[in-house]
């Protein structure tokens, strides 16, 4: 679904696995189907001003990334989306900067985390 570009049918297919997400023990089959690659792809997409993408499709990514940074297993995963959660804490949309700050205060629970926003320039 995430494949192609039909909003209705990621809005459902990204609430649903947003559901998913807040079990913990869905993360590792999560992680082996590739849901970090394809959130990052959406986010990338919603990023850029050229591209479609919906907007309530990418709430539910943000919550999905934010269920998964409780889970110290997917944290090694997460660097790839430090830029990206910074850049979601200025949506003009208030639950696409909460989802992005609980996302970023899940990931400061590990000490190890913390030095790598640090590291990363990502604490301003």
């Amino acid at each position: 679904c995430f494949q192609r570009r039909n909003s209705e049918c990621q809005r459902f297919a990204s609430m649903a696995l947003g559901n998913m997400s807040s079990n913990v023990k869905s993360h590792s089959e999560l992680m082996e189907n590739n849901i970090l690659g394809l959130m990052k792809n959406e986010f990338l997409a919603f990023l850029d001003p050229k591209q479609c993408s919906d907007h309530e499709t990418v709430r539910y990514c943000l919550l999905i990334i934010s269920n998964m940074a409780v889970a110290k297993q997917s944290h090694s995963f997460m660097v790839d989306f430090y830029d990206i959660l910074m850049d979601f804490t200025r949506d003009r949309d208030a639950k696409c900067r909460q989802y992005a700050i609980q996302a970023l205060g899940n990931l400061c629970a590990d000490p190890l985390q913390v030095k790598s926003l640090i590291d990363a320039k990502c604490s301003n």
